[in-house]
């Protein structure tokens, strides 16, 4: 529920499908700020869970997914740009 809150968005088509209808040259140039910003809301909200229910972040498991998550995005926005 947390990550449909935030709005998890991997690919912003209806915003893609906006821009290019008002006639915008690059329409597609907002992709790697959707999915930065797409990223630090799930973070973000995920991390508020998680001290509300008192959970332990430091755990291996925990900061092993965070970190695959985080490494995934990274390499997103290298291979885009």
């Amino acid at each position: 529920m947390v990550l449909k809150e935030a709005g998890l968005t991997i690919i912003p088509v209806s915003r893609i499908v906006y821009r290019t209808r008002l006639g915008d040259v690059n329409p597609a140039e907002i992709f790697i700020l959707e999915l930065i910003y797409t990223f630090i809301a799930s973070i973000t909200g995920m991390i508020s869970v998680a001290l509300i229910h008192k959970l332990n972040l430091f755990d291996k498991v925990v900061l092993a997914d965070q970190a695959g998550i985080t490494s995934a995005i990274f390499v997103s926005y290298l291979f885009f740009t």
